[in-house]
């Protein structure tokens, strides 16, 4: 799972918890700042921020924008 934040974005802000706590349950869910990877964000197709997506054997299988609760992040990595 890629998670594409901003650190100037309130939404992220408010998310990135769940996000860092996912990562350390997971280690398959990593924190992409746009700012810093604005090509990364650029070949996935990033609009805006945040923006989770979820591959699986090299192929987005889900792309989600805006806030996402923690219980439907989890969902998704089960």
């Amino acid at each position: 799972m890629l998670y594409f934040f901003s650190p100037a974005c309130g939404p992220c802000r408010a998310m990135t918890p769940a996000i860092d706590e996912l990562a350390q349950r997971h280690g398959n869910v990593i924190a992409v700042d746009v700012t810093q990877s604005s090509e990364l964000a650029g070949r996935f197709g990033v609009m805006g921020t945040p923006t989770t997506v979820l591959v699986r054997d090299g192929k987005i299988q889900k792309m989600l924008m805006g806030k996402q609760s923690a219980g439907r992040l989890e969902a998704l990595l089960g």
